[in-house]
């Protein structure tokens, strides 16, 4: 697939979906395997998905951070506990300090409390 074949298709994921930087990697690398078997043309694929998320994410248009914050906020209303959103998080490729950040600012965590006193 070309770079611009590439961006496209990250382009209409994220239009549709929130992603982490780990999850768009293996939507673009599943999407790549679908079409061909050869390795070096996967080994040049990764490359180039590594560029366009560089450029995805320079241009924020894909940002892990708020993306852990949005998700952290959507697991919560349905009463997930920290630790299960802590590991979901994780699973998605997101970085632990990031994970913080998002726990702290959750609505009830003792961070947030002592911001909102």
């Amino acid at each position: 697939m070309t770079e611009t074949a590439l961006r496209e298709a990250a382009l209409d994921y994220l239009a549709r979906y929130a992603a982490s930087t780990t999850r768009l990697r293996r939507v673009l690398e599943r999407r790549v395997r679908r079409r061909t078997a050869d390795r070096e043309v996967l080994e040049a694929a990764r490359r180039t998905i590594a560029d366009v998320i560089a450029r995805l994410t320079a241009q924020g248009l894909l940002e892990d951070g708020r993306y852990a914050s949005t998700r952290a906020e959507s697991l919560t209303r349905p009463g997930r506990s920290r630790r299960w959103i802590e590991a979901k998080l994780s699973t998605d490729g997101i970085a632990s300090p990031l994970i913080r950040s998002a726990l702290e600012a959750l609505p009830g965590s003792r961070a947030h409390s002592e911001l909102a006193a």
